[in-house]
């Protein structure tokens, strides 16, 4: 029971863009193939990341209060798996940009931004969890509140984010300003963007 309500919690909010993707008549604007190969590329980097990474961060969990941490280790576990984490969330969106010719929306960069970053989080988040599905592992001393927070933060915190910065990069990549605005203000515009 409270497995499925983690997998509930891990693929409820990419379920849920796809639904408004939907809604919103998005297939009308982007071509399958490119939503398509935005998933499958974030969820490719999702998974492929927690199976390169997932024994590293496992080792820091067990890391109690005020032990000595090697200084490496901080690095490694505390700044280059959510950096690297960070910019492959992104993989996707400049992939699509990359591959995308003519008129550009803005619109369309920010649906396939947040779509890429929601799969790569889906994926890499089923991918963690993995085991527990596999393994019936069911820890009952475990209160029920660590496993709402829990649900919280790998269904809807890290998601949400996610989808936020994927949804910026790919609004900012998409961007073009009109014809008769493209020389006006350049330089303070430069210098908001940078």
């Amino acid at each position: 029971r409270r497995q499925r309500g983690l997998l509930v919690a891990a693929l409820g909010l990419p379920l849920l863009f796809l639904l408004y993707l939907q809604e919103a008549d998005i297939f009308r604007d982007i071509p399958s193939a490119t939503l398509i190969t935005t998933s499958v590329i974030g969820m490719g980097l999702g998974i492929g990341w927690v199976l390169l990474t997932g024994a590293a961060a496992a080792r820091s969990y067990g890391v109690p209060l005020g032990a000595a941490i090697a200084g490496s280790q901080v690095l490694r576990d505390g700044l280059a798996i959510p950096i690297g984490s960070l910019i492959l969330i992104l993989v996707p969106v400049v992939i699509a940009r990359l591959r995308t010719t003519g008129a550009r929306e803005s619109l369309d960069g920010f649906a396939l931004g947040a779509l890429g970053a929601l799969m790569f989080c889906g994926a890499a988040t089923m991918t963690r969890l993995a085991p527990k599905f596999a393994l019936g592992m069911v820890d009952k001393s475990q209160p029920m509140r660590g496993l709402m927070v829990e649900a919280v933060i790998r269904g809807i915190t890290v998601p949400l984010t996610a989808a936020c910065v994927g949804a910026l990069v790919g609004t900012a990549l998409w961007f073009s300003r009109p014809e008769h605005k493209r020389h006006e203000h350049r330089t303070q515009f430069v210098l908001l963007l940078g």
